[in-house]
């Protein structure tokens, strides 16, 4: 998923709820593979079920 900035990263992925059961995630682990990529390991706060998550951090270019 593309993003403008690593700050709204996490956030995003707090709002997100769980397919199983609808339930919060809890933010596990956060790391950069590569620049401008990003993943996000989480759990469900209910289920515990597992889930990464995948970012490019682009940057937006005035036209």
């Amino acid at each position: 998923m593309p993003v403008t900035s690593t700050a709204v990263i996490e956030p995003r992925v707090k709002n997100w709820h769980c397919p199983h059961c609808n339930g919060e995630y809890r933010v596990l682990e956060h790391e950069a593979p590569a620049p401008a990529l990003r993943r996000v390991d989480v759990e469900c706060r209910h289920c515990s079920a597992p889930r990464s998550f995948w970012f490019r951090v682009v940057r937006s270019e005035l036209n």
